[in-house]
């Protein structure tokens, strides 16, 4: 109680006042602090912290929805303050029975550490003012009008530090007995917060669930930009969200800023007039996507996690990291003819070679242009003409859709065939025999008579008959034709001219032989993971083959082999892929 006549404890009288004994703090380590304004030290004079509570009706008291602009005049008709006795008399109540106050609560998870407070107290009559820190009446915050006094007050700012609340309130009560009488018509008592700071001290990490990766793939390969959303809450409300890769920050998005009412500036603007000052449309809470760019990542699988901060900077983050796999490169082309020149009436065939490292190969497109003109499909086989040339281009495509340019071949040209050779005579090699089944059958020829003048005398005749001399039938058939040496074998003239790397492990490979050879030809791939081989049809002069392959394997070489046939010697075609110079 204070002394004396007049006006009682002005702002001099409440400056550096203590606490009393009675109000509890605890040691602890502090989170993360942030400040709630309210008032008229919040933006526009807003009081979206302080709460109107007692157990009197509208016709006894009048509260004051908004900040008081000044203070109330004690001579006159007290217009402004949080409860204002009003027309009516409460007889026989008992003390402490009767109150109305401004209350500033803590919202759970967090503690007030520390309040500045501007207030204007007062009474004409037997209500008493009071300032209360978790129910306990600060020494110093209370006001009654003693002997001989017209009224009291209590005005200016009050500052506390060190403490460890959940409310801080400042109200009227009646704690005189019987009753708390008035006059009719003049308002008595006031309690006004004409602005406070509170601090509190944030003490509830924020909740995050995993990402949800439908935005990139879910789990496909990805190659654009796109969206990782994912669930966050706090008791204060969340104020910035970030996508973590592989444990480095790779996105974030803060709340919307002061100047639109949220609380992306930290302390500053209508948001932290509110005890939750990132609570609800102020922040960024619930399920939310975050844009990300994941080609800026690199190639590969990357683990991803979303972090949300609260209001007061505690953060947590996503406990499972979610798989995302990142493709940005386009695959690797090379396309070739077999040589400058090219025997007309063979088949032209390009020698296709790509390879991508992340997704693998998908699909691969090669074209072709003879002599000048446009680029066409090649989808069928080309026959080369003697006069004419032929180039080829292709592109490849990887299972994450990226695509390579148009490679280009070098030219080749079709020439005309080489004359056939004829087989020489061999002067060593005898004359072949003639076959006897052969020589058709004929009757034999009757000697032709000799002349009439050299007939022989009758006499001769009837010593006996005189032999003729013996003939050479050999010599009278005719002579078997000369068999040629045959001609020496064809090659085969086989090529490689595609092998591609395709999805689940397949390798593709593909070539052309000689349109007339007749055979089966062997296929052998060697990969660091083992041997594959396998028999392999031609048709048409082409051939294609597919080979699964183990795991991470990489391929060797590839080694395509012919037998001997009656018109082509054996025949054999080997492809190895290009070194690549290692940069350290």
């Amino acid at each position: 109680m204070f002394g004396g006549t007049g006006w009682i404890a002005a702002t001099a009288r409440v400056v550096g006042l203590s606490v009393a004994v009675c109000v509890t703090t605890a040691a602890h380590a502090y989170a993360e602090q942030f400040p709630v304004v309210a008032c008229n030290d919040a933006p526009r004079g807003q009081n979206g912290s302080w709460a109107q509570r007692g157990n009197m009706s509208v016709e006894q008291f009048e509260f004051v929805a908004t900040c008081p602009s000044g203070a109330p005049d004690p001579y006159g008709t007290l217009m402004n303050g949080v409860g204002v006795v009003d027309r009516t008399k409460q007889y026989g109540a008992r003390p402490e029975s009767t109150y109305a106050e401004w209350r500033f609560s803590a919202p759970p998870g967090t503690s007030i550490v520390a309040a500045r407070v501007t207030r204007d107290i007062g009474n004409r009559d037997e209500w008493t003012p009071y300032g209360r820190i978790d129910e306990v009446d600060q020494q110093g915050e209370s006001c009654v009008r003693g002997m001989n006094q017209s009224f009291c007050r209590i005005q200016g700012t009050r500052t506390f530090a060190g403490l460890n609340a959940s409310s801080i309130a400042y109200g009227i009560r009646c704690v005189t007995a019987p009753y708390c009488a008035h006059l009719w018509d003049l308002r008595a008592v006031w309690v006004l917060v004409l602005g406070a700071t509170i601090t509190l001290d944030d003490r509830e990490a924020p909740t995050v669930s995993a990402v949800d990766k439908t935005g990139v793939a879910d789990g496909r390969w990805w190659n654009r930009v796109g969206g990782v959303s994912f669930f966050g809450a706090d008791n204060t409300g969340v104020r910035r969200r970030a996508v973590v890769v592989d444990g480095v920050v790779r996105a974030v998005v803060d709340a919307p800023g002061a100047e639109v009412g949220g609380c992306g500036d930290v302390g500053v603007g209508d948001a932290y007039s509110y005890v939750r000052p990132c609570a609800d449309g102020r922040g960024l809470n619930g399920s939310r996507s975050v844009s990300v760019n994941p080609c800026a990542w690199g190639d590969g699988t990357h683990s991803v996690r979303g972090r949300v901060t609260d209001t007061g900077g505690l953060e947590a983050v996503s406990s499972v990291g979610v798989p995302v796999r990142v493709d940005c490169t386009a695959p690797t082309v090379g396309v070739d003819v077999a040589g400058a020149e090219v025997v007309e009436g063979e088949v032209v065939e390009p020698v296709v070679v790509g390879s991508d490292s992340v997704s693998g190969l998908s699909t691969a497109e090669v074209e072709v242009r003879v002599d000048d003109g446009g680029w066409e499909v090649h989808d069928s086989p080309v026959v080369a003409e003697a006069g004419r040339s032929y180039a080829f281009r292709g592109r490849a495509s990887d299972v994450a859709g990226n695509a390579s340019g148009w490679v280009e071949s070098g030219r080749t040209v079709g020439v005309a065939a080489p004359p056939a050779d004829e087989p020489e005579p061999d002067p060593d090699r005898p004359e072949p025999e003639p076959d006897p089944e052969q020589v058709p059958d004929r009757a034999p020829q009757p000697t032709p008579a000799a002349p009439a003048a050299l007939a022989p005398p009758l006499e001769a005749l009837r010593d006996g008959p005189t032999l003729a001399p013996p003939t050479d039938a050999a010599a009278r058939r005719p002579a078997a034709p000369m068999t040629p040496a045959p001609a020496r074998p064809k090659p085969p003239s086989l090529r490689i001219t595609r092998v591609l790397p395709r999805p689940h492990r397949t390798l593709e490979v593909a070539g052309t032989a000689a349109v007339t050879l007749a055979a089966r030809a062997t296929l052998t791939v060697r990969t660091t993971r083992g041997v594959h081989r396998r028999r392999v049809a031609i048709h048409d002069g082409r051939w294609r083959a597919r080979i699964r392959t183990a795991p991470r394997a990489r391929i060797r070489s590839v080694l395509i082999t012919t037998p001997a046939t009656p018109t082509h010697a054996p025949g054999r075609a080997r492809w190895r892929p290009p070194r690549t110079k290692r940069t350290t």
